[in-house]
């Protein structure tokens, strides 16, 4: 009886946080929105597979296999674009819908095939492939042997690509956001390995029905996706905007009205000494790859606010500011220690390499590094 339980555990995890992280929705960055939309397909895709498991013979049950085929490889797309908006400063836009093509296109491709095929016909070649695990090489309708062809090997395919690209952005997040609790994200990301080939397998396991097998699957992999909430939850903390902290700490007279330019100074005051503090004392421009979301976390507001201030204080972007910040730090180091090679400064200063530094060093100073050397 335990093991029914387990084989439930992934959707009731997916229905914890569906329930829980709407309520933050507010106050929740792009990122973890995106991570809950995730979460929301893979209940359904979840549930619907886990029907198909209890009663394989249910009439038109198969027309729910598109249906869920759509949800697992959006969920595998939402992740690509839930690490794309941690590792990248520009907003998401209509060009990013491209990472739901898949799940669209083979959705639709089996939407079409079944009903092409009739609804009866489709439904004795499924039982027939379910009963005896093999399927009669001379069924004569074309669109049963597509729909298998499809559903069971390009299916699968298209799962393992996704997979590797979540992959792929999963350890580029990791890499650049140390401040995003990687720990919870390493566990995410072996659940998504562990899924995937769970997915690769899934007619074997069902063939078999082996529901203490089947019911530690599901207990892994919802433990995996629990966490994931608690990842978003925390990135969510992490970049809630300045000014509802403010608010919650000072209430003020509900009959008192601020514009918005009187807002943003009190949101500046505060921010002000948490930019300086980790610019003049952390010296945190010297870390290499440092994006702006990442600084915003540190700084506990969000991108917009930080972007604002920099740009009304200084007159620059993100970008150029931290350049000019580690031009500015490395001049000093040169200035105390003359012996100091390009590439230590380079290194020092946050450069990733000694040739971007001469050329930003070029940029900001209107002359070479080692002409300003002679200089000096």
């Amino acid at each position: 009886m335990l093991h029914y339980i387990f084989f439930l555990f992934p959707t009731m995890c997916c229905l914890f946080w569906a329930t829980v992280l709407p309520f933050r929705w507010r106050t929740l960055p792009l990122s973890s929105r995106i991570g809950t939309i995730a979460l929301c397909l893979m209940g359904i895709g979840i549930s619907i597979r886990l029907s198909s498991l209890f009663d394989p013979y249910e009439d038109g049950l198969y027309l729910w296999d598109v249906v869920e085929s759509f949800c697992t490889l959006s969920f595998f797309s939402c992740l690509i674009l839930y690490f794309r908006t941690l590792t990248n400063d520009k907003a998401v836009g209509w060009k990013s819908a491209w990472v739901f093509l898949p799940g669209l296109l083979l959705s639709g491709i089996l939407f079409c095939l079944y009903f092409l095929s009739g609804r009866e016909t489709m439904d004795v070649f499924i039982r027939e492939m379910v009963h005896r695990y093999y399927i009669d090489r001379t069924f004569p309708d074309p669109f049963c042997w597509g729909y298998f062809m499809i559903h069971y090997y390009i299916y699968r395919i298209v799962i393992l690509i996704l997979a590797c690209c979540v992959l792929v952005y999963g350890g580029v997040s990791l890499k650049r956001y140390k401040a995003l609790n990687p720990g919870l994200l390493y566990v995410f990301l072996l659940g998504v390995i562990f899924f995937a080939v769970l997915l690769l397998v899934w007619y074997q396991i069902a063939y078999f029905k082996n529901p203490l097998f089947i019911g530690s699957c599901m207990f892994v992999w919802g433990s995996a996706l629990y966490l994931f909430g608690l990842h978003l939850i925390h990135t969510g903390n992490a970049v809630e905007p300045i000014d509802n902290k403010t608010e919650e700490r000072q209430p003020q007279d509900p009959t008192e009205e601020h514009t918005e330019e009187e807002i943003w100074q009190k949101i500046r005051e505060k921010l002000q000494p948490t930019l300086y503090q980790l610019m003049e004392e952390e010296m945190i421009f010297r870390q290499p790859d440092l994006h702006l979301e990442e600084l915003a976390l540190r700084a506990h507001t969000n991108r917009t606010y930080l972007s604002r201030l920099i740009k009304e204080d200084y007159g620059y972007g993100f970008p150029e500011y931290i350049a000019r910040r580690r031009i500015e730090y490395a001049c000093e180091q040169i200035r105390e220690n003359p012996s100091l090679t390009l590439e230590q400064l380079a290194e020092q200063s946050g450069f990733s390499y000694g040739t971007a530094f001469s050329r930003a060093f070029k940029q900001y100073t209107g002359i070479t590094f080692r002409e300003w050397k002679r200089m000096k």
